[in-house]
């Protein structure tokens, strides 16, 4: 008996499998190639049948060498001759030529509380302290029941300093 690994090799190479393996592949390429030739375009790529095979982007376009501003056609123009802006004052390109600081921000008419949104609310709520004691508003009541526990109470510091 020969070599299993030559054996096998001629059957891929030049037996069944590759017989198989060549009818699949030429069978698929021939459907492809019919349904190309339904269209008239066999074996054409889509820019040869524009005419545009082997042409830069720029080329087809006919913008090949211009500069940006010259395919917009705004060469040696003013960015405000560009918006159409020139020559108008910052108000009435924004459209609030003639109108008061109030109605521009849309609070005209409004009382100062109205626009803060703290209308008809007490001093302590909209300091968000209503119901807490005067020491918790200025943070000394947990230093001095931090002295109670360690029986040390806080005195203010004095200066190094006589004079």
């Amino acid at each position: 008996m020969g070599n299993p690994e030559s054996s096998f090799r001629n059957i891929g190479k030049n037996g069944i499998v590759k017989k198989y393996f060549d009818f699949g592949l030429s069978f698929i390429f021939s459907l492809l190639d019919l349904k190309r030739r339904r269209k008239g375009e066999l074996a054409l790529r889509k820019e040869e049948v524009k005419g545009t095979l082997g042409l830069r982007k720029e080329e087809v376009k006919g913008t090949l060498g211009l500069r940006k501003e010259e395919v917009k056609g705004t060469l040696g123009l003013r960015k405000e001759e560009v918006k159409g802006t020139l020559g108008l004052r910052k108000e009435e390109v924004k459209g609030t030529l003639g109108l008061r600081k109030e109605e521009v921000k849309g609070t005209l008419g409004l009382r100062k509380e109205e626009v803060k949104g703290t209308l008809g609310l007490r001093k302590e709520e909209v300091k968000e302290t209503l119901g807490l004691r005067k020491e918790v508003e200025k943070g000394e009541l947990a230093l001095r029941k931090e002295g109670e526990k360690t029986n040390v109470y806080l005195r203010p510091i004095q200066s190094c300093c006589y004079s």
